[in-house]
C-alpha cells in the first residue's frame, strides 16, 4: 500500500524574511507499507540535504519512562560491575546518566562521529548514515559492548536492515541493544497527518518493530509501550541470534484506514478553515515539524496571518513552506487575532491556552491542530 502527500518543504529550513519570493525546494513524500508491516518513506530525502542548517534548533524527547526502564536493565545486569555500555548519539546521554547514577554502570562511552564529518552542525540524520555505512570501522575503532543505547535513532534510518548490521559490529556476542521509537499506531488510528515529517523514515507500531528487528537476526527480550500524549514510545530490547525463517503478521487494516480517510479529512479541513476565516483572523502557535506538516500537507497557509513562537532565533524567518512571518507571542496583542490554533506539544497545551487567554483578557479561542486533543477544533470526517 502507498499513498502519495505530494511535494512538501523541509521542516528544518527557514528562509530569511523578505527571501519570501526565493524558491524552496521541496521534496516528494510517499508512505508505502511493505511485507513486515513497517511504513516507511519510499525516497528518504539524502541525510545531507536533511542535515540542519542553523545551530539553534532544539529536539524535545520524552524521557519520563526511562527510570522504568533503566530499572529493568540494572537488574538484568546487577551481578555484572564491569558492564560496557555505548551510547551511539546525543539522546542517549539522559539514559546512560539514569544507569550510571541510579545502577552503578560505570563503564559508560559515547561515540564521538566528529572525524568522519566536515560540517560542524549536524544531528540524528548523519548518526545513522554513519553507522549504517561505517558500522565496521566503528566496532574496529571503539570495540565491542554488553550494551548499546539507541533511542530515537531507529525511526530515523534510510536502510534500516544495513543499519541494523552497522550497530551490531559494536555488541558483544552476548550483548543487548536498547532502542526507543515513537508509537505511529494512534497516529494512524486518529488519522492525524502531522505525524508525518521528513526526518522520520520509518513509521512503527509495536507490531512492525518487532516484525523488523527478528527479521534483521535479533531477539525480542521485551517489548512495552509507555503512554504519552500524541505518540506513545516503544521500548525494545534485543540481542542476537541466527535468522531463521519466519512467517510475520502483517497489520494493514490500520495503514489502509489512515490512507483511504487522507482525502476526506483534508477537503474538510480545509472547509472548516475557509468557514472561520470568513469572520475571523486567524494565526497558528509554535514553528515546529508539526505545524510546517498540517499547513503544507492540508494547504491552509492562506488562511493564517503569521505564526507565534518565542524561540527568538525563529522570529528572523519565515515558517518552512509558506510566506508565514514568525513573531513572538507578543503580537498576538497588537494584530486583533481572534483564533489561535496550537501546533505545540500537547504536554504544554494548556500552559500555553492559559498564557493567550491571559494576554488576550479570554478574547482569543484557542484550538489545537492535534485530533486527540482537548483542544481540537471539530473538523467533520465523514466522507
Amino acid at each position: 500500500m502507498k499513498i502519495n502527500f505530494g511535494d512538501l518543504p523541509l521542516a528544518n529550513r527557514f528562509r530569511h524574511k523578505g527571501n519570501q519570493g526565493t524558491k524552496e525546494d521541496l521534496y516528494q513524500l510517499s508512505l508505502v507499507q511493505n511485507d513486515l508491516g513497517l511504513v516507511f518513506i519510499e525516497q528518504p530525502v539524502p541525510f545531507d540535504q536533511m542535515r540542519p542548517r542553523f545551530d539553534w534548533l532544539t529536539e524535545t524527547e520524552p524521557v519520563a519512562h526511562l527510570s522504568d526502564v533503566s530499572a529493568m536493565i540494572g537488574r538484568l545486569f546487577r551481578e555484572n560491575d564491569q558492564f560496557k555500555v555505548l551510547g551511539v548519539s546525543h539522546r542517549d546521554k539522559v539514559h546512560a546518566e539514569l544507569l550510571k547514577s541510579n545502577f552503578g554502570f560505570k563503564e559508560v562511552h559515547y561515540v564521538d562521529y566528529s572525524p568522519y564529518m566536515s560540517e560542524e552542525i549536524f544531528k540524528i540524520e548523519t548518526v545513522q548514515h554513519l553507522i549504517t555505512h561505517k558500522g565496521e570501522l566503528l566496532g574496529e575503532q571503539y570495540g565491542r559492548f554488553d550494551l548499546i543505547l539507541a533511542n530515537r535513532i531507529l525511526h530515523h534510518v534510510h536502510d534500516p536492515i544495513a543499519f541494523l548490521y552497522g550497530i551490531s559490529n559494536m555488541l558483544s556476542e552476548d550483548g543487548f541493544i536498547y532502542f526507543e521509537v515513537p508509537d505511529c499506531q494512534r497516529g494512524f488510528l486518529g488519522k492525524d497527518y502531522s505525524i508525518v515529517f521528513e526526518e522520520h523514515t520509518l513509521y512503527f507500531t509495536k507490531t512492525s518493530l518487532c516484525n523488523l528487528l527478528e527479521s534483521a537476526g535479533y531477539e525480542v527480550q521485551w517489548c512495552f509501550e509507555y503512554m504519552y500524549p500524541v505518540e506513545n514510545s516503544l521500548s525494545v530490547l534485543v540481542k542476537k541470534r541466527q535468522i531463521r525463517g519466519k512467517n510475520f503478521f502483517c497489520e494493514k487494516d490500520i495503514f489502509r484506514g489512515f490512507i483511504d480517510g487522507f482525502a476526506t479529512t483534508k477537503k474538510n479541513t480545509q472547509r472548516g478553515f475557509n468557514e472561520i476565516a470568513q469572520n475571523q483572523r486567524i494565526c497558528l502557535f509554535g514553528a515546529g515539524h508539526h505545524g510546517v506538516t498540517f499547513l503544507n500537507l492540508f494547504e491552509l497557509s492562506n488562511y493564517f496571518k503569521f505564526v507565534v513562537d518565542d524561540n527568538q532565533n525563529k522570529q528572523d524567518y519565515c515558517l518552512p513552506g509558506t510566506n508565514l512571518e514568525i513573531v513572538s507571542s507578543s503580537a498576538l496583542i497588537s494584530n486583533d487575532i481572534d483564533a489561535c490554533f496550537l501546533s505545540v506539544s500537547q504536554v504544554n497545551e494548556k500552559r500555553v491556552v492559559e498564557k493567550i487567554k491571559s494576554m488576550s483578557k479570554n478574547k482569543i479561542q484557542c484550538y489545537s491542530i492535534f485530533p486527540e486533543s482537548p483542544f481540537h477544533f471539530p473538523i467533520d470526517n465523514e466522507a
